[in-house]
């Protein structure tokens, strides 16, 4: 995966990580795809889930 995918928090596909959800982003940067209807997909936070990511971590009060 290259950096400004990881910077700009895009999602390449599949399934996303435990205690994140894929949620719509808007249009897609590469104009061509934007032309053919893609959209832009990034991770956010599922906060269900990352409760449960908080407490095995050993998160004191969700701080970090």
């Amino acid at each position: 995966m290259d950096a400004p995918v990881i910077n700009e928090g895009r999602h390449q596909g599949g399934r996303p990580p435990y205690g994140y959800m894929v949620v719509d982003g808007g249009q897609h940067p590469n104009p061509r795809k934007a032309a053919v209807g893609y959209r832009l997909r990034v991770l956010a936070i599922d906060e269900a889930a990352a409760e449960v990511v908080r407490r095995i971590c050993g998160v004191p009060g969700g701080q970090g």
